[in-house]
């Protein structure tokens, strides 16, 4: 059976440390094949997830259990970004990292990892779905419609949003895109809302070698506030490639043939989940295979899921958009001829972990409103064992895109 997660950036590090007896060969791998300028935003987009995650583990007085997906946040926000102008389109880029690339740039490559990440692993599926939901009189530019058409394989419908069936036809859709695990994205239209950009994401990766369900025990888990908690904790021993940090180790772990993989941050004793999220930067993630050491692990991982929701207005405007969400200032004139402004951006993620592999799904909208490897060395023995709060990603191998992010603080 597969399971079900969503993405963004990191080469170096996941084609270093994924080089161990638990990952399948380049030959049964299919990589996806970037451009030198491709793969230059595709590293830029590792330094937006993270800021994305920082910004939002921190907006929490107390730690909590947390899944965001980067790539459809980029998904979501590069639709829109389509039909802004000037300072808005210049803000927009600039946060997700797309900076000094055009529009066509951005757009052919989101198609590229739209279209690839699909098909280059039969035991994981990556489902992507776009959607624009357009209020009946509002005129959409055709440049804009296109664009959103032709690239990202959008779905443009105009509905009349004052009828009770045009809130069912939007959550149908996001059950559907989502396999009924996030079945609404709305409670209700706003009166206002003049537009709403949809992204889904539906990811199910069977891992490449499977936890034994015998193997599975009752442990002790320590939480964030200090309190043990008996879980189900899963046990694996292989030898593979730890990556060491001054405050954690990460190990990774493949799904199907190798092209996708979870990697796991366990921060090292008394180093808090915080510590080490303040610490996570492209560059640094970039660099983080230069330690990496060969062993022989016995892995303990706990079966964990978690949902997560988070409106997006405050953590997207901290990281540089601003004049989106400005009735005043917004310039989304390549959209259309009416005044229109970003009013509300949200996601919904959740993601399971058990001995077959992960299911994660994500949906990120926006509503907007009309305004007035080297040698292996020798295997040492290595106690991985994942028993207090710890980070981790999924993430494509050959592009190093991160497609869903979070932290275990407590398993629930």
């Amino acid at each position: 059976m597969k399971k079900l997660v969503f993405a963004l950036f990191v080469l170096c590090a996941f084609a270093s440390c994924d080089n161990g007896d638990d990952v399948p060969r380049k030959k049964d791998r299919t990589d996806i094949p970037l451009t030198k300028s491709e793969q230059a935003l595709a590293d830029a987009g590792n330094d937006f997830a993270f800021s994305l995650f920082r910004q939002v583990s921190s907006s929490h007085a107390q730690p909590a259990n947390i899944i965001l997906s980067p790539i459809s946040v980029n998904y979501m926000m590069s639709m829109l970004n389509n039909g802004a102008a000037g300072k808005t389109e210049e803000e927009i880029a600039w946060t997700l990292g797309f900076e000094g690339a055009q529009p066509d740039e951005i757009n052919a490559y989101n198609q590229k990892m739209l279209v690839a990440s699909a098909d280059i692993d039969p035991q994981v599926t990556v489902h992507t779905a776009n959607s624009i939901w357009v209020r009946n009189g509002l005129n959409v530019l055709p440049a804009f419609r296109e664009a959103n058409e032709s690239y990202y394989k959008a779905t443009v419908r105009n509905l009349d949003f004052s009828k009770s069936d045009a809130l069912k036809q939007i959550n149908d859709w996001t059950s559907k895109n989502t396999d009924g695990r996030i079945p609404k994205i709305l409670d209700e239209i706003n009166p206002n809302a003049c537009i709403y950009l949809l992204n889904a994401i539906a990811f199910r990766g069977e891992w490449s070698t499977p936890f034994e369900t015998s193997n599975t025990k009752k442990d002790l888990f320590t939480d964030a506030q200090g309190r043990e908690q008996e879980v189900q904790m899963m046990n694996a021993s292989f030898s593979g490639v730890v990556c060491e940090h001054e405050k954690y180790r990460m190990l990774s772990r493949s799904y199907g043939n190798g092209a996708f993989s979870m990697s796991i941050l366990l921060p090292d004793e008394g180093v808090t989940n915080a510590e080490v999220i303040a610490s996570l930067t492209g560059e640094s993630w970039r660099l983080l295979p230069e330690n990496r050491n060969g062993y022989q692990i016995h892995l303990k991982l706990p079966r964990f899921s978690t949902s997560y929701d988070i409106e997006l207005n405050d953590v997207l405007q901290a990281l540089g958009i601003t004049s989106a969400f400005s009735a005043a200032d917004a310039d989304f004139s390549k959209l259309s001829r009416e005044r229109i402004f970003l009013s509300r951006a949200l996601q919904k993620a959740r993601i399971e972990v058990d001995e077959e592999g992960t299911k994660a799904e994500t949906v990120t909208m926006g509503e907007g409103w009309v305004s007035s490897p080297g040698p292996r060395p020798e295997m040492q023995k290595m106690d991985f064992f994942v028993n207090r709060p710890f980070i981790y990603l999924i993430s494509e191998y050959s592009t190093g895109a991160i497609y869903f992010i979070g932290e275990i603080n407590r398993i629930e």
